[in-house]
């Protein structure tokens, strides 16, 4: 019985001894033409790692100007290689696909065909790429058809003049816009994601306030006004469309410069509003300035004595009772000095 149970852990435990063995094999040496690495040695261990650079003209398998290689079980991985500098790694292409090549690279010149998963669709751009000098000068992007098609209605349904679309006859709702051309128009349209078009147009005193595949929303800062379209779309051809600018809309009175004012700093007044700016403390009543923004330019009235500011204290509302009586008109427009001798006699 005890013999019969031995033979049974034997016949377990040999295979995954042999298994454990096998799966430790060393790494002999790589062979890398056109370029070196380190460590130096005849065989590494199992899982050991080397790092490996390129002679002028060649280039690793990874991005960079050095790579690394693992030891499994006997074989490297990735394979160190250096190819040519002109050669282009494989293109990642976010929710796409394409025929990949055994070498992990390809040659210059190489064209691949990019096709996208399901529910995506290209941007009207070419799926056939090209390497060039070592790079893929224009990535094919996969887009989600809902998420394509939203972005085209806030393009249609933004403010942006036709004068500003350029080669743009028409929008549709469905996300089928129409370009024109001597050909008629067609069915793709002159737009592109805006990572294509570079750098996000600054607009002073303004912010980009809604980002889309294709178009960048604006606003201005408080006491600016947008001027030109609130939407700027990326075209294919890498530029932006026109770009809106911000004005002030608003006046400024620096109190320090106005005699008659109270000094209390500058006071800003949006274009089409007035504000009660206080008037210094010449008169017994309190007194104020009207400042009317129009266009840019801030008009003052003359300090004015206003009845509600003067009721303020029990004191006052004696003296308003005598002014009422008298003459209101007169203590309004007398200063304090006046009024003391008014009723001194």
């Amino acid at each position: 019985m005890c013999v019969r149970h031995l033979a049974f852990v034997l016949l377990i435990w040999f295979p995954a001894v042999l298994h454990a063995q096998k799966a430790e094999q060393p790494c002999l040496a790589p062979q890398l033409h056109g370029g070196d690495f380190i460590p130096k040695r005849e065989t590494y261990p199992h899982e050991k790692q080397l790092i490996y650079t390129c002679d002028e003209g060649y280039k690793p398998t990874a991005e960079g100007w050095w790579a690394t290689s693992t030891c499994e079980n006997g074989q490297w991985s990735p394979k160190p290689q250096c190819i040519d500098e002109k050669s282009c790694l494989p293109p990642t292409i976010p929710n796409g696909y394409y025929i990949g090549n055994s070498h992990g690279w390809y040659a210059e010149h190489r064209v691949i065909t990019v096709k996208c998963d399901d529910g995506y669709e290209l941007n009207g751009q070419s799926e056939r790429i090209r390497c060039i000098n070592g790079t893929w000068p224009s990535l094919p992007v996969c887009e989600s058809k809902s998420v394509r098609s939203a972005d085209l209605q806030e393009i249609n349904k933004s403010k942006i003049p036709k004068q500003y679309l350029t080669g743009v006859s028409s929008l549709n709702l469905a996300g089928s816009p129409t370009s024109s051309g001597s050909n008629g128009g067609g069915s793709e349209h002159p737009f592109a994601t805006i990572d294509k078009c570079g750098d996000i147009p600054v607009v002073p005193n303004g912010d980009v306030v809604q980002t889309g595949l294709r178009s960048l929303k604006y606003q201005c800062v408080n006491y600016y006004k947008l001027e030109g379209p609130d939407i700027v779309v990326c075209y294919r051809d890498g530029t932006w469309s026109q770009v809106p600018t911000c004005k002030a809309a608003f006046c400024s009175v620096d109190t320090n410069v106005y005699p008659q004012l109270k000094s209390v700093g500058v006071k800003y007044i949006k274009d089409g509003e007035s504000e009660r700016l206080e008037c210094e403390d010449l008169w017994l009543t309190d007194h104020f300035s009207q400042a009317q923004c129009t266009d840019g330019r801030v008009k003052l009235s003359r300090c004015k004595c206003h009845f509600q500011s003067f009721i303020k204290s029990e004191r006052k509302q004696n003296l308003l009772s005598k002014c009422l009586m008298q003459h209101y008109i007169r203590c309004c427009r007398s200063t304090k000095r006046e009024i003391q001798i008014f009723f001194d006699k």
